[in-house]
């Protein structure tokens, strides 16, 4: 059985909502937690995520702390050593790599949001809803090297797609990785009740 221990954070919506370019009613975007035990794993945390007229949920990575960015469609985990960072964004086209031309359009993304980094690896990603694609960059910030894994994966029956990223420093990168990845695998999308 679920407990609802909902916590709304929509102060970054309605900061927002009175500026002269957001002048249209601002899309509902909230986060909230759930616990349920899993007889496997005893009790766990999941996070929901309350937009527009969906509800997305998903295991949040532990110890990290979390800000939402409301206007921006954007929740962002930061780890304690302020080293790492997760960030799950949605966006307002569906991104699949359905074929080599998506495929190209996908990647171009990911160069303009890491221009000055490389590309060292590609694959698939999946999430409770379905698979997407990964890459993993490799890039530089104040002379210390980092490393990025960027994945899309289109929302099921809507324009969208979930953009997850985990920054980390090249050394840390595998720690972080599977945290990362069981919290990539854990997103599902539900209707509203």
């Amino acid at each position: 059985m679920y407990r609802a221990a909902i916590l709304l954070l929509a102060a970054a919506l309605s900061a927002g909502a009175a500026s002269p370019e957001h002048s249209a009613a601002p899309e509902r975007f909230e986060i909230g937690y759930d616990s349920a035990i899993v007889s496997e794993r005893g009790p766990i945390t999941t996070c929901v995520l309350f937009h527009d007229s969906q509800v997305h949920k998903f295991v949040p990575p532990a110890n990290m702390r979390l800000m939402v960015e409301g206007l921006q469609k954007k929740i962002v985990f930061t780890g304690t050593d302020l080293d790492t960072t997760v960030t799950i964004q949605l966006l307002d086209e569906k991104l699949a790599a359905t074929s080599a031309a998506q495929l190209n359009r996908i990647r171009q993304q990911v160069r303009e949001r890491y221009p000055q980094g490389r590309i060292v690896e590609e694959g698939e990603c999946y999430t409770s809803d379905g698979k997407g694609c990964s890459f993993d960059v490799d890039y530089e910030v104040e002379n210390i090297f980092r490393r990025a894994r960027v994945c899309f994966v289109p929302i099921r029956d809507r324009s969208e797609t979930v953009m997850f990223t985990l920054a980390t420093s090249a050394a840390t990168f595998t720690a972080g990785h599977l945290t990362f990845m069981t919290m990539v695998g854990s997103f599902e999308t539900r209707p509203p009740k």
